[in-house]
């Protein structure tokens, strides 16, 4: 191989073999890491996603830079690049602190004052780069619009993470880094449950890395939840082992089936996740494409231990260093209503969220569930839009069939109703 394994070039070979468009694109130009052959590569894959929209393979790659990248590496670009920063920033502040010594701190003519502005200066130079990411500049649209557009026009899948139901993800065009996605509603209100339909149709459907964080269900409540809705056998007789033989037939194979997943399905007890650093960690390790948080204002913070300081701290935390590793949804809570009747007559907003405005505020798309019980709600129930990533608010129905588990969208006579706000 040309060079020595270093960590540059295990970051490459980390993007080219598991790593995404949305990344390459969201980090930034990262070109001041790389040197030499390394700087070769880099500009190689930045090229070929402009104007292919994929990421290009090893041996692509070798064939125009004549530059060969490991054939395994362990760990995701993620990780490669937090290790490449970190080097990077160590040697360049060692850098400038000696450059800085030789100019202006030795022999007759030194300067203390002049060393001060020339180090700030420096260092903030190097923190501007470090965080290149947060920073785009209008000039390379044409390099993030174009390759989805070209997806769209090609009637090519959707780039983001789909929920599952029709009127969202033609709405969103699907989930990306960045997006924080909230279901509101009170206490059994149903939102583990399309939680996990969500989840399910982001792993099984597009073949996605989940992780699933339960911060209110045990682990092997989950697991039965999501095995009787991929096996679509009822979640009572399960539980009760009153299962007809067609049943156990179809839990089987259904479970039989999952073991040749392509991907991994995570579910973490929230036990062992106390904080979103917690999740943060996990969410890494895993290289986790799509983050789910069922009941997530139970999440605790490292200092704040008053309810809604904690819970608003809390989102957002999850908005600015969870949702870049993968778009989030998690579950919340609306506030308790004295007389909910007439709150139901005269309609949710985002302001009934409990405990902090920061999480309407923050999520990219907000859902409520506060459809009462009722013979209407036998088998359906009604999903509110409260906020759309474009202002959009308005409904849709779905499925609420214990029987077979199934929770996907009930097609509506008229088309849905979304309106701007």
């Amino acid at each position: 191989m040309n060079g020595a394994v270093t960590l540059g070039r295990k970051l490459l070979a980390s993007i080219a073999s598991q790593g995404r468009i949305a990344d390459v694109v969201g980090w930034g130009d990262l070109s001041y890491l790389f040197s030499g052959g390394e700087a070769a590569i880099y500009r190689f894959i930045r090229d070929h996603a402009r104007k292919f929209g994929t990421l290009p393979t090893r041996d692509t790659i070798q064939a125009h830079t004549g530059e060969s990248l490991p054939d395994h590496v362990p760990e995701t670009p993620a990780y490669w690049l937090e290790r490449k920063t970190q080097h990077f920033v160590e040697t360049s502040l060692k850098r400038i602190v000696e450059e800085t010594g030789q100019k202006f701190l030795t022999g007759p003519g030194k300067d203390p004052l002049k060393a001060l502005d020339h180090l700030l200066a420096e260092a903030m130079a190097l923190s501007v780069r470090r965080h290149t990411g947060n920073l785009f500049d209008f000039r390379d649209a044409l390099n993030l619009i174009l390759p989805n557009y070209v997806k769209a026009a090609r009637g090519e899948e959707k780039h983001g993470i789909l929920m599952g139901w029709p009127t969202l993800d033609g709405m969103t065009n699907g989930l990306l880094p960045g997006d924080l996605v909230s279901y509101v509603g009170r206490p059994a209100a149903g939102k583990t449950f399309q939680l996990l339909f969500s989840a399910h149709y982001a792993w099984w459907v597009q073949h996605k890395r989940v992780l699933f964080v339960s911060m209110e269900m045990a682990t092997p409540v989950i697991v039965e939840r999501l095995s009787a809705m991929h096996s679509q056998v009822g979640l009572t007789p399960l539980s009760q082992g009153a299962l007809t033989s067609a049943g156990v037939g179809r839990l089987k194979q259904g479970l039989v089936a999952v073991k040749g997943a392509d991907q991994p399905f995570w579910i973490l007890d929230g036990n062992l996740t106390s904080t979103v650093q917690d999740i943060i960690l996990y969410a890494r390790q895993l290289a986790a494409e799509c983050i789910y948080i069922d009941g997530a204002y139970l999440l605790k913070h490292p200092t704040e231990r008053d309810r809604y300081r904690r819970v608003a701290e809390n989102a957002d935390l999850i908005k600015s260093e969870l949702t870049p590793i993968g778009p989030v949804t998690a579950s919340w809570q609306f506030k308790r209503s004295e007389n909910r009747r007439q709150k139901q007559k005269e309609g949710y907003d985002l302001d009934d969220i409990a405990y902090a405005d920061a999480i309407g505020q923050l999520s990219s798309l907000v859902l409520g569930l506060f459809q009462e019980e009722s013979v209407e709600t036998l088998n359906q129930r009604r999903v509110s839009i409260l906020k759309g990533r474009k202002g959009e608010v308005g409904e849709f129905n779905i499925l609420w069939d214990f029987q077979r588990m199934n929770f996907q969208e009930v097609e509506p006579q008229i088309p849905v109703d979304l309106r701007f706000v």
